[in-house]
């Protein structure tokens, strides 16, 4: 821009600005063109940057994925620069995108920046703290805990472990039935094998657990027993509903009018029986003489047993007493004009 430049040119913007991928492959090629499917395969396989994402497995994914394609005359790691930013998403693609204009050329730059961003050094250090404090987890079979140290090693490239360290690791880190059955396989002891010797029969114990290992079926006598209980249960049940009618005591409301009558008629006949001159004629007990009882302490006996007889027959029942209320209420209704 020069003094012939119109003032509102000045604040224009260039379009070359807003075009700042960083990636700036080189290639010999004249044209080639990436397969859609291929395309497809990379954006369902996409990492955002969360904490939670597995880091080293998202960069194999994406290596794999993209060596299925080949195209002559052109880099393969030409193929992968130009994929990568479409394996990406929200915060991660934020971050690819605010790189330095054409400052990846190549793939190993891209791979570089990668894991500098997401796999810094102190997460190193913690997943090879995690390795190096390696325990077997309980009711965790051997092949299963060989399995998860292959894990953790493949999450963690870096950890700077040989194979012997790793391996030294993984039989400390077991418990004692673990280590018997290391030993018994060996027909001595575990580390007076070879190294080579040591990881085929560690990945032969795990192959041959995925392979026949099978979930033991629960047993039904955890069933029976739930069942007896609960049958046991309902007749407590019964029983104390049994217990409880028979010791209620008996509500006239409840009661049908007749059975209360009939009730009440029946109790009005035996208290007449029972009280009427038939129980007190003095012509019946006039040839009644009763006998004395010798004078001795027997008698104190005797009489305290017949007095707490009497006092409890004369106690009316519940029963009784509902049934005379109910009457009464009844002859109350009945003289009712």
């Amino acid at each position: 821009m020069n003094e012939n430049t119109k003032l509102c040119d000045f604040s224009n913007t260039n379009n070359n600005d807003f075009i700042s991928t960083p990636i700036a492959p080189a290639t010999n090629a004249e044209s080639y063109e990436i397969n859609a499917a291929l395309l497809n395969l990379v954006m369902k396989e996409q990492f955002s940057g969360l904490p939670s994402e597995d880091v080293a497995s998202h960069l194999n994914t994406f290596i794999e994925l993209c060596d299925m394609q080949k195209k002559k005359d052109v880099d393969n790691d030409v193929i992968k620069l130009k994929l990568f930013p479409f394996s990406l998403r929200d915060r991660a693609k934020t971050w690819f995108s605010s790189l330095p204009k054409s400052s990846i050329d190549s793939w190993d730059k891209c791979k570089d920046a990668y894991i500098s961003k997401y796999f810094p050094p102190a997460k190193i250090i913690s997943l090879r703290n995690d390795i190096m404090n390696f325990k077997q987890l309980d009711h965790e079979h051997v092949a299963q805990a060989w399995e998860r140290m292959k894990l953790m090693i493949r999450n963690c490239p870096a950890n700077g472990l040989s194979l012997w360290m790793i391996i030294q690791i993984f039989y400390a880190g077991l418990n004692f039935a673990s280590r018997n059955i290391l030993d018994s396989a060996t027909g001595g002891t575990f580390m007076e094998i070879t190294l080579g010797e040591a990881t085929k029969l560690l990945d032969n114990i795990m192959t041959n657990y995925s392979q026949w290992h099978t979930e033991r079926s629960p047993t039904s006598k955890k069933v029976h027993v739930i069942e007896e209980i609960n049958s046991l249960s309902s007749k407590m049940d019964e029983l104390m509903n049994l217990v409880a009618s028979r010791s209620a005591p008996l509500d006239p409301n409840d009661m049908p009018l007749s059975s209360l009558i009939e009730s009440s008629n029946a109790s009005l006949e035996v208290n007449f029986v029972g009280r009427n001159n038939f129980g007190n004629n003095n012509a019946f007990r006039g040839n009644y003489v009763p006998r004395p009882f010798p004078s001795n302490s027997s008698n104190n006996f005797g009489n305290s047993y017949n007095n707490t007889h009497g006092n409890y027959n004369r106690l009316p029942s519940d029963l009784e007493s509902n049934i005379k209320k109910s009457s009464s209420t009844l002859k109350r209704f009945s003289m009712r004009p």
